[in-house]
C-alpha cells in the first residue's frame, strides 16, 4: 500500500500508486499466457503442479494443496528467475483439422503466478530430447467419450482452475498465494446428427466422460466420473452445419475425484 504524503502533490501520488499497481500485477501474474504443445514427457513434470499430487504409477490425482516451483527465463538482455510460482489455471485445447492448414497439436495454456523475481541467475545447460515421447499429441490421436460412447468432436477445452488468491500486505510483492477452491470444466462442440441426440438434455446427475490420446506406446487420458452438462438448444445459422455446444462441470462421484489423469510416457 502507498500512503499519501503531505509533501507530494496529488498527481505525484497517483503516479506512485499506478506504478505500485503495475508492479504488483507483474509480480503476481508474471506470465498469464504460457502456451505450449502437449507432450507426455513434459506432462510428467507439469501435472503435479497443475493438480497437486505426485505421480503414482502413471496416475496423477487432485490434491488439496498445490506444489510451488521456480521458473527461469532468458529474455535476451539477461535471465529472469521467478520464485515461489503456482499454476493458477490450466486450459487444454484441441481442434479438428479443417482441410486447409496443417493438423494442430493439443495445446495447454498455463496461468502462472509467482511471488518474487531475481535477475542474472545462471542458466543451466539444457539439451533438447528427440525421444518419441516429446512429440506433441495431435487432436487426431484422441478418442473423446461422452455419456458412454465415443463421439465425433470438432473442438474441446478442458479447464482446471485452481482459483488462486493473492495476498499483499506491506509489500509490493505478494506475501501469500493460496487456492480457494477448484473447478474442472469441459466444453465441446460436436456435430448435431442422430448420433449426438443423446448428448442433448442429459441427466442432472451427469455421466462419465474421458479424453484419451495415444501416440505409439505413450498416452494421456483425462477421466471424469460425473460431467454435468446443462442443455443448450442448437441454433441453425444460415445453411451451414448445425452443431451442438456442450459446456459441463466435472463433479466428484462417491470417493472418485472429479478428475484423474493418466500419463504414460514410457517409450
Amino acid at each position: 500500500m502507498l500512503f499519501r504524503s503531505p509533501r507530494l502533490s496529488k498527481n505525484t501520488n497517483k503516479q506512485y500508486k499506478k506504478v505500485g499497481q503495475v508492479l504488483s500485477k507483474i509480480l503476481a501474474e508474471f506470465s498469464p499466457q504460457q502456451v505450449r504443445p502437449v507432450d507426455v514427457a513434459a506432462m510428467d513434470n507439469w501435472l503435479p503442479r497443475i493438480l497437486g499430487a505426485n505421480e503414482s504409477t502413471d496416475s496423477f490425482a487432485l490434491a488439496e494443496t498445490l506444489q510451488s516451483f521456480g521458473a527461469l527465463m532468458d529474455l535476451g538482455g539477461q535471465t529472469h528467475e521467478f520464485k515461489d510460482c503456482y499454476v493458477g489455471r490450466a486450459v487444454f485445447t484441441g481442434e479438428a483439422y479443417n482441410g486447409n492448414d496443417a493438423p494442430r497439436p493439443l495445446n495447454v495454456e498455463l496461468t502462472i503466478m509467482g511471488k518474487s523475481e531475481a535477475t542474472a541467475t545462471s542458466f543451466p545447460s539444457i539439451s533438447l530430447s528427440t525421444a518419441s515421447n516429446t512429440a506433441p499429441l495431435m487432436f487426431e490421436d484422441g478418442v473423446i467419450t461422452l455419456s458412454g460412447s465415443a463421439r465425433d468432436v470438432l473442438k474441446f477445452s478442458l479447464v482446471v482452475d485452481n482459483m488462486l488468491r493473492v495476498r499483499w500486505t506491506n509489500s509490493l510483492t505478494p506475501t501469500c498465494i493460496y487456492p480457494t477452491g477448484r473447478r474442472v470444466s469441459l466444453a465441446c462442440i460436436t456435430p448435431y446428427t442422430s448420433g449426438e441426440t443423446g448428448l442433448y438434455d442429459q441427466s442432472y446427475a451427469g455421466a462419465a466422460a474421458s479424453l484419451a490420446f495415444t501416440n505409439g506406446n505413450t498416452s494421456l487420458t483425462f477421466s471424469m466420473p460425473a460431467l454435468q452438462i446443462p442443455s443448450w438448444t442448437p441454433v441453425a445459422t444460415g445453411r451451414g452445419e448445425v452443431v451442438l455446444q456442450l459446456a459441463g462441470t466435472a463433479r466428484k462421484s462417491g470417493s472418485t475425484a472429479e478428475l484423474t489423469v493418466t500419463n504414460d510416457s514410457t517409450v
